[in-house]
């Protein structure tokens, strides 16, 4: 490691030797390393031991054996591959296989490298062996740890595996029990309530008031440090109540609280963290930061150092460089911010959605929730959405797309109007209407031949003098929309949807708008909608910043001066025009522009003849010139124009000889084509570009670079260049100088380690009262410490809180580089925990990046369960990551709908796993590890009825590959395609499906081969419970083979031991299976409420698609009855079963809350059901898309806290009318707390709920009410 890293650093600058040190701490490229084992373990002789290499066919130790004449195969080759020569387009690749250090790769890389440079067509790829086994796991870092604090309401501690305590309080709990066996439950709750006099007491209302600012108070008073914020915040349970006793001074607060206010009118919520990085952010609000992505992430580290690069030239040695990053933004200029007048055009509308008989006609609807994924059903047109169609194209897509938004009933008003593309067809408007045929839903329109010429005409005339181009184009109430794909444009019309409904919010709001306005007059006056222009070129759009290198025709004075004041202010634009001089055509267009130009800039006019030559014309003026002169000699055909030695230049770029183009501050517009170039440019459009030139920041940019680099142009156009390029796939950064307090009354600032040396800059709008920030904090300590970055924190604590912000502790596990123990061996990365309170109840969690499963695979305490005072040493456990995910979404073509339902499959040579994509988003989830693997659609039905045709935008030829070679998720996205002769199938089989309906509703279900049962569990009492559940079914099951299906995700390492002995002994069968909670789903924070959600909310993509039915027990029940009749059980067409709630226990009727309030008129008059035992038809199930509509109401209701208490039940309760449940019989499931004790003699199962009442730990009332409880606990324990 250290010769490594020695001889790395003399080819590395200095700053860039501690992201080397941290990158290989991280250890993120082991899963590429692993890639590369896997590969060659297919290749490898066995008489090879270092080094070996594979052409074609052929394979060997040497290459002095290769024969070049046979090359048969192609060798697959993948992004991540070194190839050499760099950009090598050679067809021929010899890939080498060697163990890095070695003296027999050293050589083979000489001799490649020799045959390449001697050979044609010939390049070669460098993949690393690995010694070891690929068996031995790696320490890894780049997760969070929790320790959570319990709810103790119910007690859920196995006091098998927990030693009574000695002296509680002075009383010894052993001697009492074992005195007094008779009051057993006295003595219990007695200690529990000893017990929590130890415990973390949670703040009162009047404690919690004003605890964010106090936080932010402490952190500035004290002077923390980066690590002593790190230890109040991450271990803020135990500092809380002594940071409430403070007490505030105004003249902190008051700087913070109005800063708070620029903050939110910013879009920053009160409360809200962001993390940012030289302006770009990197997360907000509750988003977490994958560590993983942000080492991959290169960029930010080179230009910060080809930014310092460039100023050396400037004698100001305390130049602030992030700064410059985010003065000007040169984020990609987006068409979808302006809007067009398109009334002039007069659309044929196909729809009017204020004919709707409805009662639902108010714009105030608007301020009415609504789930943010579907549109308002107001009778009123709000969404005019304008599509510009081809009549005579029988494939144009917007015709199409308009016919599914009219079927689908959607709450948007269509209006279409025709456009003739000349180019295209290559004859006239006019010529056109006489020649070709219309498209028949086209004709249905415009009747007559001089109804779609004058349509026709309106259409051109409008993409014309707007600039939208020739067509096809949408708008949405003047906004235009990409075009490109029909998922494209369908992304972009929802989400304009929602920016238009928000501004509409807004303006009802504020008054600005009343509920008799016309939509139209809103969005399309300049006096509302200052987005609107009357012209802006299509062709700014597609132009890039590029920046070249034309500082010589400035330098050189070559240009014209419109005033003599242009060419001495830096913040003036420069305008380069590149054309053929020698063309009528192009000097009268330039004259044109010339003489209509109103604002101060410089202009170079570079002469590009159709022959190129670097001789410059001695006749050319070499002096600067007025208005006047340059109109003059462009008038005069004979006269020399423009700088000619740029002919090499501009062939490097891509501009061939005598073609056009605008260069405007380094936005490169066209080359453009012949017939373009007299409708390219108007006036309005440089008008556009010198109003985008200055909103965009170029004031603060030139004032900036004036400041510290007088009278230097040229440093002014290599700064645009270097900050233009970093911009191409990166988001827009932001300034924060406007939240800052010039006395830094609300902000920290930690300078850079080494401020000799080049520094980023780390900006933390910060909350201190949240979980986010214990997270973040660490964050910004590493990177503060890796990039030799500035840190600045402003304040931003939450107003309000009304219960205790952060209730657990939490540590980030990352090291800035690899440690070595005194043998040299690297130490193991961990988190660790220390003075925690004893007699506090805690759980813990493993906080990952979105891509990992991981499982606990040592663990000797309960960790759902970690009392300390009643543990004999140090709680160790330890986790593995077992999958890394591929995640995407899956598409239709040609809609961009979801293809929810669709069966998808990826395979390695040994492993194979499945899945169904969702309804929500298109998504589909696959388990994977580091490797390549095949993604195909599954046989049977899906592969019958389609193919996918895209991945990741590129067209499929073949198998699909997948490389996971990174910690970070895989993404990819797949676009569909029905096949034909199943499409036509399928559109007449209308009544086919309605006949196959009736048959499943009528027809009896064949019997159940095997009884399929799903449970889940934490914490060694539930597994304890689990586990006598699933005895009790195998004693009661006589007939059929069955089948747990059990959740890994929290299942402890005793558990995953005792497990496989249960099944031997019993002869059932057992599967752990596993699922990932989605990115984009809402997440929950607490351990309870996450399982809830995998009760429910996961169902149709948990488990293998084979698998039909399945029943799912609570862990805390007894079977008492044989399972197989409820696996057999008639759900009568519905997905699943549930059995409603008993209503026997009389006294019980005060916390029946569902015959009362909402629920009572949510039911209208059906029973609620208990989640405690139910059956899923998975077939149904996923045919109904059930699971698609529970997730996408829970995702709408969990927003608001105080909805879904009761998560797994609440929310099938709260869908019945849409997904319908079927009533179980009530004598399925009993338990003591609703059902009366007559009724227990025929109950077939018997679950502990929570009594509200008592509120009797689970294990008292498990012993007490369960007669056989105790014998089957005894029979397990002996078993296993």
């Amino acid at each position: 490691y250290n010769f490594g890293i020695s001889t790395a650093s003399s080819l590395l600058d200095a700053s860039e030797y501690p992201l080397l040190r941290f990158s290989i701490a991280s250890r993120i490229f082991s899963p590429r390393i692993e890639v590369h084992r896997q590969i060659s373990k297919k290749f490898q002789p066995n008489s090879c031991k270092n080094t070996f290499f594979v052409y074609g066919n052929q394979v060997g130790c040497q290459l002095s054996e290769l024969n070049f004449k046979e090359y048969s195969g192609n060798a697959e080759i993948f992004e991540f591959d070194h190839i050499f020569p760099m950009k090598s387009k050679a067809n021929r690749t010899l890939i080498i296989y060697g163990v890095l250090g070695t003296a027999e790769l050293k050589n083979m890389i000489l001799e490649a490298k020799i045959l390449v440079e001697t050979r044609e067509n010939l390049n070669f790829a460098l993949r690393f062996l690995s010694l070891s086994s690929g068996t031995t796991k790696v320490s890894l870092s780049g997760y969070g740890v929790e320790l959570a604090l319990k709810n103790t309401e119910y007690k859920a501690v196995d006091h098998l595996t927990q030693e009574l305590p000695e002296n509680l309080h002075g009383l010894n709990f052993r001697i009492l029990k074992n005195r007094h066996t008779d009051r057993h439950n006295e003595l219990e709750s007695l200690r529990e309530n000893l017990e929590k006099l130890g415990e973390i007491v949670p703040l009162k209302q009047w404690q919690l008031k004003d605890l964010g600012l106090k936080t932010c108070e402490r952190i500035q008073e004290d002077s923390m440090e980066l690590e002593e914020i790190e230890r109040v915040l991450q271990d803020f349970p135990i500092h809380a109540r002594t940071i409430s006793h403070r007490s505030l001074n105004e003249s902190f607060t008051k700087p913070i609280q109005k800063f708070q206010k620029t903050l939110k009118s910013a879009g920053i919520g009160n409360g809200e963290n962001l993390l940012a990085l030289n302006g770009r952010i990197l997360s907000k609000s509750d988003s977490k930061i994958d560590l993983f992505e942000l080492i991959e992430r290169k960029t930010e580290k080179k230009v910060m150092d080809r930014l310092i690069e460039i100023g050396s030239v400037s004698e100001d040695s305390e130049i602030d460089y992030s700064k410059l990053l985010t003065l000007f933004d040169f984020s990609p200029i987006a068409i979808s911010k302006n809007a067009f007048d398109y009334r002039k055009t007069k659309p044929v509308f196909l729809n009017d959605l204020e004919s709707f008989l409805s009662p639902y006609r108010s714009l105030h609807l608007l301020l009415q929730p609504f789930p943010s994924d579907q549109i308002r059903p107001i009778a009123r047109n709000i969404f005019n959405l304008i599509l510009f169609i081809d009549p005579f194209d029988s494939e144009d897509k917007l015709l199409d797309l308009a016919q599914k938004y009219l079927k689908g009933k959607v709450f948007i008003r269509i209006g279409l109007v025709p456009f003739f593309n000349e180019n295209k067809w290559g004859v006239s408007v006019q010529e056109g209407v006489n020649s070709k045929e219309i498209s028949k839903e086209a004709r249905k329109i415009w009747k007559t031949n001089e109804d779609i010429l004058k349509a026709l005409k309106n259409g051109n005339e409008f993409l014309l003098k707007t600039g939208l181009g020739k067509g096809p184009q949408a708008l949405l109430n003047g906004y235009p929309l990409d075009t490109s794909s029909s998922e494209s444009f369908d992304a972009a019309l929802f989400d304009n949807i929602q920016k238009q409904t928000l501004r509409l919010q807004l303006a009802l709001y504020q008054r600005l708008i009343t509920d008799s306005v016309k939509i139209d007059d809103f969005w399309l006056k300049e006096e509302t909608n200052p987005d609107l222009k009357t012209r802006v070129s299509m062709r700014i759009f597609s132009a890039k910043f590029e920046f070249f290198r034309i500082v010589k025709a400035f330098n050189e004075r070559r240009f014209v001066e419109l005033d003599s004041e242009a060419s001495e202010n830096p913040e003036n634009p420069t305008l380069a025009i590149i054309a053929n001089f020698e063309n009528t055509k192009n000097r009268l267009s330039i004259t044109k522009w010339l003489k209509s130009l109103k604002f101060p800039l410089k202009i170079a006019l570079i002469s590009n003849p159709t022959t190129s030559s670097d001789s410059e014309d001695s006749s050319c003026p070499s002096d600067s010139e007025n208005l006047e002169s340059a109109i003059l000699r462009l008038e005069n055909q004979e006269s020399c124009i423009g700088a000619r030695k740029f002919s090499n230049f501009l062939r490097k770029n891509e501009i061939k000889a005598g073609e056009m183009a605008v260069i405007f501050n380094g936005l490169v517009i066209g080359p453009f084509e012949e017939n373009e170039k007299e409708q390219f440019l108007e006036i309005e459009d440089f008008e556009f570009l010198e109003n985008l030139w200055k909103e965009r920041g170029a004031k603060k940019t030139s004032a900036f670079l004036s400041q510290h680099f007088p009278n230097q142009d040229d440093v002014t156009i290599k700064f645009f260049s270097v900050l233009s390029k970093i911009y191409k796939k990166d988001v827009p950064r932001v300034a924060f100088d406007n939240f800052k307090d010039l006395e830094n009354r609300n902000l920290i600032i930690f300078p850079p380690k080494n401020p000799e040396s080049p520094y980023s800059t780390i900006t933390w709008i910060l909350n201190p009262v949240s979980r986010e920030a214990q997270h973040l904090v660490s964050i910004v300590k590493l990177m503060s410490n890796v990039l030799n970055a500035k840190v600045e924190i402003i304040f931003n604590p939450s107003s309000e809180l009304h219960e205790m912000p952060i209730k657990r502790f939490y540590r980030f596990v990352a090291s800035e580089f690899l440690e070595f123990d005194e043998n040299g061996k690297i130490k193991d990365q961990s988190a660790i925990f220390s003075n925690l309170p004893q007699k506090q109840l805690l759980t813990m969690s493993v906080e990952t990046n979105d891509g990992w499963m991981i499982e606990v695979k040592k663990a000797d305490d309960d960790l759902d369960n970690i009392l300390l005072e009643n543990t004999s040493g140090d709680v160790e456990s330890e986790f593995s990551l077992e999958h890394i995910l591929v995640e995407g979404q899956s598409q239709k073509s040609g809609t961009g709908d979801a293809s929810d339902g669709l069966e998808l499959e990826l395979k390695s040579e040994n492993t194979k796993y499945d899945t169904i994509v969702m309804r929500n988003l298109g998504y589909f989830q696959l388990k994977a590890e580091p490797g390549i693997w095949d993604l195909k659609i599954r046989n049977g039905t899906s592969s019958e009825n389609f193919w996918i045709q895209k991945i990741d935008s590129k067209e499929v030829n073949g198998k699909i590959t997948v490389v996971v070679d990174s910690f970070t998720r895989k993404w990819t996205q797949l676009v569909v395609e029905e096949i034909e002769d199943k499409k036509e199938q399928k559109e007449g089989s209308a009544m086919g499906r309605l006949m196959e309906k009736a048959k499943n509703f009528f027809s009896t279900p064949p019997p159940s081969e095997t009884i399929n049962v799903f449970s889940l569990a934490s914490g060694h009492l539930y597994e304890r419970f689990m586990r006598i559940m699933i005895v009790s079914v195998m004693k009661n099951t006589q007939s059929g083979k069955v089948k747990f299906w059990l959740l890994k995700n929290y299942l402890s390492p005793k558990f995953k031991e005792s497990i496989p002995i249960l099944a031997d002994f019993y002869g059932f069968e057992y599967e752990l299976v596993e699922y990932k909670w989605p990115k984009w789903l809402h997440q929950q924070t607490e351990k309870q409420r996450v399982m809830w959600g995998y009760k429910i909310l996961f169902l149709d993509v948990l488990f293998p698609l084979n698998v039909d039915k399945i029943i799912f027990v609570d862990a805390d029940q007894v079977v008492r009855a044989d399972l197989l009749e409820l696996m057999d059980f008639d759900l009568k067409g519905s997905p699943y079963g549930y059995v409603p709630f008993c209503e026997s226990r009389k006294e019980m009727d005060g916390f029946r809350f569902w015959k009362t309030g909402y629920w009572n008129t949510h039911l209208m008059g059906r029973r609620y059901h208990i989640s405690a035992l139910y059956v899923v038809d998975l077939k149904a199930f996923r045919k109904f898309a059930a699971g698609d509509r529970l997730r996408g109401r829970y995702d709408n209701l969990s927003a608001d806290p105080n909805s879904l208490s009761n998560l797994d039940q609440d929310l099938p309760n709260n869908m019945i009318h849409e997904v319908p449940i079927k009533s179980l019989p009530q004598n399925w499931l009993w338990c003591e707390t609703w059902c009366d004790d007559r009724s227990k003699k025929t109950a077939k199962t018997i679950d502990l709920c929570n009594n509200p009442l008592t509120k009797e730990p689970k294990l008292s009332s498990a012993q007490r009410i369960i007669g056989e409880w105790k014998e089957l606990d005894e029979e397990i324990s002996n078993v296993i």
